[in-house]
């Protein structure tokens, strides 16, 4: 048998066309080359030197140092100036409110005396006669409640300033505050004209032209009094709430 004849090398690629491989590989060769040009293009010498001081032991303890005695010392004192204006924010919402609920107490107080007054007084009703002596004891007695209930009467107006609705409280204090006024000065007149009567020992109409029994009768029923203070008392309450709610929900 005869062999069989070696078969021709395959044609390459670019054998038909030399220009094109010639262009092929020149294009490769200058890819190449701009990579290894880009490679080994050294880097700015300052650039490098402060790149190995930052990865070396003593680039790193002078970062750590640098974050632990001035950055880290700024966001704290930063962070208890935000602390403490929160905490100034809630305590003067607290001491507010505490003198708002000091208020309504004061108000209450103050709505005692006429009742006090009354009380005084409720032996001359009885008898409509006062002998010298118990006179001049109930005029002291009263003069005494009046010194007091004004005094108490400032403390509520001069804390009636911490109410964010005051303009609405201060009429309905100061109504009150008149009728308390108006029924102190009735006793009065009452206690002045029972005297005048047992003094002269004289008939119900001598006693400074006042008729005692209409008088004795309008002090036994101050209802307008009372409801001037239930009114006033109830819209100080109603804004206290308002606070406490506020307090209770703010973030501050």
């Amino acid at each position: 048998m005869h062999a069989e004849p070696p078969k021709p090398p395959e044609r390459p690629e670019y054998a038909g066309d030399l220009n094109k491989l010639r262009d092929d590989i020149l294009v490769r060769l200058q890819i190449e080359d701009e990579i290894k040009s880009s490679r080994s293009q050294p880097q700015p010498a300052a650039t490098r030197r402060w790149w190995d001081v930052l990865n070396s032991g003593l680039g790193l303890l002078l970062l750590t140092t640098l974050l632990s005695s001035f950055l880290i010392p700024l966001f704290q004192k930063h962070q208890q100036d935000v602390d403490w204006r929160r905490q100034m924010r809630a305590d003067n919402a607290k001491y507010h409110l505490g003198l708002m609920r000091q208020c309504l107490e004061d108000l209450s107080s103050s709505g005692t005396f006429t009742s006090i007054a009354y009380e005084r007084i409720r032996p001359v009703l009885r008898t409509l006669s006062i002998t010298d002596k118990e006179f001049q004891s109930t005029r002291a007695a009263l003069i005494d409640l009046q010194e007091r209930r004004f005094v108490q009467n400032a403390k509520v107006r001069a804390l009636l300033v911490h109410f964010p609705g005051r303009k609405t409280i201060e009429p309905l204090v100061f109504d009150y505050n008149r009728r308390a006024t108006m029924y102190m000065r009735q006793i009065e007149t009452f206690v002045y004209a029972v005297h005048a009567q047992s003094a002269a020992s004289k008939s119900k109409d001598v006693g400074g032209g006042v008729d005692l029994s209409s008088l004795s009768a309008e002090l036994s029923e101050p209802e307008e009094m009372y409801r001037a203070l239930d009114t006033c008392t109830r819209e100080i309450f109603r804004q206290i709430e308002q606070e406490e709610n506020r307090y209770e929900n703010a973030t501050f």
